[in-house]
């Protein structure tokens, strides 16, 4: 995390935070609030994530690149190919940055979201989902 700048003055450490926060992309939850509606927080209030996630001065891209950067190092894999897939994720609430129209092919219509383009790495071992992410917004 100091490689990258996190960094917080008071309350919870930094890397509890963004573990924190890893877990609700892992676990795939809809949003921070159904995290924190099932006790899965420990005491964290929901607000510091939220608060995190918004802050300017996190250089994301820089963490993200680090943490790909080491499990590219230690994934093994001998027959591997790399995998780029783009997903439409939709968004909804009020001013929601990066949000625009785009056009959904599994639905056939247009939906206000997020385009997110992933480079993965695929093997017999599995997939890889930490090598490159982007979001697009016309």
């Amino acid at each position: 995390m100091n490689r990258c700048g996190f960094s917080k003055r008071s309350g919870r450490p930094i890397n509890e935070v963004i573990y924190t926060l890893s877990l609700w992309l892992w676990l795939k939850k809809e949003s921070i609030g159904m995290f924190a509606r099932e006790g899965l927080l420990q005491g964290m209030d929901k607000d510091v994530l939220y608060d995190t996630l918004n802050r300017e001065d996190l250089n994301w891209r820089k963490h993200h690149e680090q943490v790909a950067r080491k499990v590219l190092s230690s994934y093994q894999a001998k027959n591997s190919a790399f995998v780029v897939d783009d997903t439409v994720v939709r968004r909804f609430g009020y001013k929601m940055p990066g949000i625009s129209s785009h056009f959904d092919h599994t639905l056939g219509r247009h939906v206000m979201g997020q385009q997110v383009v992933t480079l993965d790495l695929a093997s017999e071992e599995g997939l890889c989902h930490w090598i490159a992410n982007c979001l697009l917004a016309r």
